[in-house]
């Protein structure tokens, strides 16, 4: 089975490292930082430059299991991973990427 977690923190050195550095010693996955990543915000107009989602979006459905690893500030995740989040939206607005979308609800 394959892993991927999807890393975003203020502090990458923090407890939430922390924990997937611990975790990763008794699972084999792939940690990516979004917080390194170019993911545009969600716009209604669905207009995007040429960015990260896309590509992250392909890593993710190649893979088995997604963990979202991000502290909880204000009760909501990281600017990082809640644009990640939002941007998932796109999926199901473009009819054309909408067998992604299904595919990830899979």
């Amino acid at each position: 089975m394959k892993t991927l977690v999807l890393f975003s923190s203020a502090n990458h050195q923090g407890n939430t490292a922390q924990v997937i550095e611990r975790v990763s010693q008794h699972i084999d996955m792939e940690i990516i930082n979004i917080d390194q990543l170019f993911i545009t915000a969600y716009n209604y107009e669905n207009q995007y430059p040429n960015d990260d989602f896309y590509p992250l979006v392909e890593k993710i459905l190649q893979t088995d299991n997604v963990i979202f690893a991000s502290p909880i500030y204000w009760h909501a995740p990281t600017a990082a991973m809640k644009a990640f989040i939002d941007r998932i939206t796109e999926l199901t607005d473009v009819t054309a990427l909408k067998p992604k979308a299904r595919a990830l609800a899979s």
